[in-house]
């Protein structure tokens, strides 16, 4: 059960448009938080979710409604679908990609031992 614990002023955003949009629903929305949870089963919080689901395998488990609209005494009609997502459950976490360790990049190979074209006298 998802209670009270992800207040909408607690709620996590990126852009500073989603922020302030968030301050005018503060006093008129109640967050519902999207029921994701790990792979071991546990609720991903809210401030995670992008974290953990960006890039992982998940199973979606959701409704599929459909509506059909015909107007009396008309011959046109219009089919509507809705999907709602009832829960998200990680199946294989994202890989985590390291960035590249910075290094030094030397100007002649280090691979290839320097040749020096000084002639040099041979003793037999």
């Amino acid at each position: 059960m998802i209670d009270e614990s992800f207040p909408i002023t607690e709620w996590p955003t990126i852009h500073a448009e989603a922020e302030n949009a968030k301050e005018a629903l503060i006093n008129t929305h109640r967050v519902v938080p999207l029921p994701a949870y790990n792979r071991h089963g546990m609720l991903i919080p809210p401030d995670a979710y992008q974290s953990a689901l960006a890039g992982a395998t998940v199973r979606v488990a959701f409704t599929l409604t459909h509506w059909y609209f015909q107007k009396k005494g008309e011959s046109m009609s219009s089919n509507t679908f809705t999907a709602d997502v009832c829960s998200l459950r990680v199946l294989l976490e994202p890989i985590r990609l390291q960035s590249p360790r910075r290094r030094k990049i030397s100007k002649r190979d280090p691979g290839i031992q320097q040749m020096s074209y000084k002639k040099s006298k041979t003793t037999y």
